[in-house]
Order: structure tokens, then sequence, then C-alpha cells
């Protein structure tokens, strides 16, 4: 059996780069997945805003923000979603509102 897609290998000790893994642009069939990042604002946060940026503005993924009401959207462009989650507030309707169509949730 032959499979139908390369795979990186994944027991090398370079680690795959990202752009080869699923941020390459889909085929026009297939909907891009959408990412929703959590604390865009934050050390970590704000690298992987950083380096989603490009997929999305390619058109290879959605992204989506999901942020405190009180965080500032200011460094975010104007075409990247932008939703608001209240985790303390503990109210499973709204959280699921939020996460509604997201695929991937970082």
């Amino acid at each position: 059996m032959t499979r139908s897609k390369s795979y990186p290998n994944l027991s090398s000790s370079k680690a795959p780069d990202i752009k080869d893994t699923f941020l390459s642009v889909p085929p026009a069939s297939i909907m891009p997945h959408t990412i929703g990042l959590i604390g865009h604002n934050g050390n970590v946060g704000s690298a992987v805003l950083a380096a989603l940026l490009p997929a999305h503005k390619s058109g290879s993924i959605k992204l989506a923000i999901l942020h405190r009401p009180s965080s500032s959207t200011s460094n975010i462009p104007s075409d990247v979603e932008k939703r608001v989650i209240d985790l303390e507030k503990k109210d499973v309707g709204a959280l699921k509102s939020a996460v509604a169509g997201i695929n991937i949730l970082m």
C-alpha cells in the first residue's frame, strides 16, 4: 500500500518546518481550518500569533482571537475575527458560542 501524501520524518532530530505541515494552502475544495488563539498578548501567544498571521493572510487557515472583555485587540489585523470569551464566569453556553466553528484551539 502506498501513501498519497508524504509526511516529514518525525524520527529526525530536526523538527519539521511548520509551513510543511498543516499551513500549506489547501485545495480549493477543502475549507481551511479555523484556529482559535487564546492569550494573544502573552509571551507565547504573541509569538504564536506572529507565526499564524502569514497563514491567515494566505488563506490556508482562518484565525480567530479569543480574548477577555478587557483585553486590547489593537495589535490584531482587522481581517482577523475577534471573539470575547470570559472564562471566569463559567457560563457554559457562552463558552460554547465562543468556540463554535473552531477546529483547533491554542
